[in-house]
């Protein structure tokens, strides 16, 4: 029961500093901007005023009590820098995502009406939300980081009390001509969701999701027209043509979901010439070798005939050398027969 008050104590806490920050805010430098929406749509202040009150002050205790006896990690004590910024990180995708589903999806936009009621907001307007988008749009990504990381209660805090924070931050009408970099989300930004309802900015309260997917997909498209695969084929094959040894492995990027069905077939095609390619340089090698081995054969062959020749020649003269030698002695011997005469 200690366990049960004390957590419900720390998620009440957190909702007083926000409606807090948010109504020092709505009444000091947004004083102009609350008093207008006041002489405008009272009414519709107040439902503001009532949702921030339900969502911050009774719902978020209810949730952290629940996070603080099944989720949290109480063994660990002190400030984990790593799992605060994961618990950023992935608040920040999942509200993305989310809200950007409360545009597209029909039965969702009715969650999501109510806070677009708000044309020209003031900084309480942050959670001024239908009790289903607070859970599924605000709590759920919460829940979900929770649950991966496992962080310690002083960790969730801060990353709470970050986020609540940015929240009102991003709905402040005072700093819409604060310039930021594009991956952050800026007032500038969020107010004109809020006053044309833009289907291009579904993201806050901190990184600007919109611009890393644009970006990315920027990015994709220019790598895809920069280096498409029909060219890449063409250059691969100019490649196989003038190497007359296939040693290196060629890489062929896969084709993406973008990549059009003729291009995979040309790439298709182009495997198939370079297995024969291979083959065929395979035979003209053991051609070139067969036809060298038998030119060495025949080389041999017309040396050893010339040897042969050689030495017939050579007989031929040692035997007319010997022949005139005896011829020689046969006459010295008849010129002393008669001398002795």
């Amino acid at each position: 029961m200690t366990a049960v008050l004390y957590s419900f104590c720390q998620g009440l806490q957190l909702g007083m500093y926000t409606i807090t920050v948010s109504s020092i805010l709505d009444n000091t430098i947004s004083s102009e901007h609350t008093k207008a929406l006041v002489e405008r749509d009272i009414k519709l202040y107040f439902e503001g005023m009532r949702a921030n009150y339900l969502n911050l002050l009774l719902i978020s205790p209810l949730y952290y009590v629940f996070v603080y006896l099944f989720l949290l990690n109480n063994l660990k004590e002190g400030f984990y820098l790593l799992d605060y910024i994961s618990l950023l990180l992935i608040h920040n995708v999942g509200y993305y995502a989310i809200h950007k589903m409360m545009h597209k999806i029909p039965q969702l936009k009715g969650f999501h009406n109510f806070h677009h009621l708000f044309i020209d907001v003031i900084p309480s307007n942050g959670n001024a939300v239908s009790l289903m988008e607070f859970n599924l749009a605000y709590i759920s990504p919460f829940i979900g980081g929770i649950y991966l990381i496992s962080p310690n209660n002083d960790t969730l805090k801060s990353a709470i009390m970050t986020i609540s924070f940015l929240n009102t931050f991003i709905h402040c009408p005072n700093f819409a001509d604060l310039e930021l970099p594009d991956i952050i989300v800026s007032p500038a930004k969020h107010i004109n969701h809020h006053k044309k309802c833009t289907m291009e900015t579904y993201a806050a309260p901190l990184l600007n999701i919109d611009y890393i997917v644009n970006e990315t997909q920027k990015i994709f498209d220019s790598f895809v027209q920069d280096y498409n695969f029909v060219d890449i084929v063409e250059k691969l094959e100019l490649q196989l043509k003038n190497q007359k040894e296939e040693d290196s492995d060629i890489n062929i990027l896969k084709p993406g979901d973008s990549i059009q069905e003729d291009i995979e077939r040309k790439i298709d095609e182009f495997l198939l010439k370079r297995q024969s390619a291979i083959f065929e340089d395979d035979e003209e090698q053991i051609e070139e070798r067969n036809d060298k081995v038998e030119v060495e054969e025949t080389e041999d062959e017309n040396e050893k005939i010339e040897d042969n020749e050689n030495v017939e020649v050579a007989e031929k003269e040692d035997d007319d050398e010997m022949v005139d030698r005896e011829e020689e002695v046969i006459e010295n011997k008849g010129e002393q027969a008669k001398k002795e005469d």
